[in-house]
């Protein structure tokens, strides 16, 4: 494949690999690359010869850098996993990549011609296989020095708003005595582990439908209940938070003790099955979910049974996760709808369209 696209993005240029394809792409000037097995710089910074260099580019792997142009500003590079390609096949490579485009923007406007094949590739319910394991792994390479400025970040807002707890608690013991506790008595039982059930039952029905979409939401509601739940029944256990009900005030702790309020397992539960649904159906009416979650929270705190931060916690955990996954899945579904090929005269071009 021949493409003059500016900046190539190294995980289409690993497609294209896959594919067993060749690329020849341009590069930015500040493009990492290892020339001698030292370490990484610009490309720019490079001597390259005039038949091209190979080198390991950063990201991707090995691959032939040319150098075209003037070396006073005006160079261009470029880069191939062709290691052996030579200049003559270099120039064969530019020419060819622009018929090559005008016949796939002529194809997207005026219809497919003979010679070209599009193939709709259904969603494969093997992804959600792949994403059950896939997805702890990504979540583990993920983890930064910015993650761990939320988490520290997370962690100084609670211990600032820790003061209120108290005070807070003392005022929604009243509210449990007031008209509301029918809504609170209704609230606090969607918490309950056994709502993930329902949740299950819904996207096992999923399968039988014709609706990737919903499908993916429903797989997503229920595995940010269990990846919350896994993060929240840990916490719980080496927090060891004292829950208001043993009386003993908000600032009681027994890591590994018993029975501990922080997280809240209700309002992580609501929150984590019901975020993915928001994710992938975003509208007024699916925000007003996080309404029936708030409730649960608050009736956590009315029954006293935990503390205003552990529910706030909670609740960032599960919309954190839930979100994080959403937007995982809908990129790694977003690709490969389409499939262009280009094929005559030895030539064969290959897109996916998102």
């Amino acid at each position: 494949m021949s493409t003059d696209l500016r900046h190539f993005g190294k995980d289409n240029l690993k497609k294209i690999r896959s594919w067993e394809g060749h690329f020849f792409t341009r590069l930015k000037s500040n493009r990492q690359v290892n020339p001698d097995d030292t370490h990484n710089r610009a490309v720019r910074e490079v001597e390259i010869p005039e038949e091209g260099l190979v080198v390991h580019l950063k990201g991707f792997g090995f691959a032939r850098v040319v150098r075209t142009g003037s070396t006073d500003g005006d160079a261009k590079y470029w880069a191939t996993n062709d290691l052996d390609m030579t200049e003559k096949k270099r120039l064969l490579s530019a020419r060819l990549c622009v018929p090559s485009f005008i016949a796939l923007i002529a194809a997207l406007l005026v219809g497919l011609p003979p010679g070209v094949v599009a193939q709709e590739t259904e969603p494969s319910p093997m992804r959600f296989w792949r994403w059950s394991y896939g997805d702890a792994l990504g979540a583990a390479r993920a983890a930064d020095g910015e993650t761990a400025l939320y988490v520290l970040g997370g962690a100084a807002t609670l211990a600032a708003l820790s003061p209120l707890d108290e005070p807070i608690v003392d005022e929604a013991e009243r509210l449990r005595e007031s008209r509301l506790e029918g809504a609170i008595d209704l609230a606090n039982p969607l918490g309950h582990n056994y709502a993930a059930l329902p949740a299950a039952g819904l996207f096992a029905a999923s399968l039988f439908a014709d609706a990737p979409r919903f499908q993916e939401a429903a797989f997503t509601s229920v595995q940010a209940y269990v990846y919350t739940r896994a993060v929240g029944d840990a916490l719980k256990s080496i927090v060891g938070r004292r829950r208001p009900t043993a009386g003993e005030g908000a600032y009681a702790f027994d890591p590994l003790g018993g029975p501990t309020s922080f997280p809240s397992g209700h309002t992580v539960t609501t929150f984590a099955l019901l975020t993915p649904w928001v994710a992938y159906y975003p509208h007024p009416l699916t925000y007003g979910l996080y309404g029936i979650a708030g409730a649960t929270a608050v009736a956590r705190v009315a029954e006293q049974d935990h503390w205003p931060t552990d529910v706030l916690a909670s609740a960032a955990l599960a919309v954190g996760i839930g979100t994080w996954l959403s937007r995982r899945h809908q990129r790694q579904s977003s690709s490969g709808k389409m499939q262009l090929s280009f094929t005559g005269g030895g030539l064969g071009l290959q897109i996916r369209l998102p």
